[in-house]
């Protein structure tokens, strides 16, 4: 992390030049389907809020982390940029890291911080106890390679890569449409 500050991890990862996922024509029409269900993510509101002690709905908490879902995750996203991202490079990759970049405290030194901006990156390497994950750093403007304690990075994973899972639901609709067909 040599140019970046390790209390904040500063400035990491672009949508716009990086990180907006190009489909070529011979991919076209594979990514349809993640392109659609990506939309449909990124239509839905995900917002950090608190629940009562059954799970329902109380409040929507006013914090960096709910204007980073709703309002601006970073320089470059919005928070519908940011989940869109989030959801394209799970399709591409399998899974996605989902990393705290600017934050009220050290999340090294506490566990008590705010999340004041986000960026997705792609999972290099599972360790023991920390993940490497290449990222866009803003400040030096390229992506960078850097090891963050799981703690501090969220992961969600598809449950099959995209092509699997693509052709998966399609074997189940040809399965179903000739169950139904007489």
């Amino acid at each position: 992390m040599s140019d970046m500050n390790v209390g904040s991890v500063s400035g990491v990862y672009s949508a716009i030049s990086t990180s907006t996922p190009v489909v070529s024509d011979s991919a076209a029409s594979a990514a349809q389907t993640p392109a659609a269900n990506t939309a449909d993510v990124a239509a839905v509101d995900i917002r950090n809020v608190r629940l009562d002690e059954n799970g329902r709905y109380i409040e929507t908490i006013n914090s960096g982390l709910n204007n980073c879902l709703t309002l601006e995750a970073n320089t470059d996203q919005t928070g519908r940029g940011f989940i869109q991202d989030a959801v394209m490079s799970m399709f591409d990759e399998g899974v996605v890291a989902l990393v705290p970049v600017d934050t009220s405290l050290d999340p090294k030194s506490t566990n008590a911080y705010d999340i004041l901006t986000m960026r997705t990156g792609k999972i290099k390497e599972w360790m023991p106890k920390h993940v490497r994950i290449e990222i866009y750093n803003e400040n030096i403007g390229r992506r960078q390679e850097i090891v963050l304690p799981k703690k501090m990075v969220g992961s969600k994973e598809n449950g099959r890569n995209c092509r699997e899972s693509i052709l998966l639901h399609y074997e189940r609709a040809k399965f179903y449409s000739s169950e139904i067909t007489p």
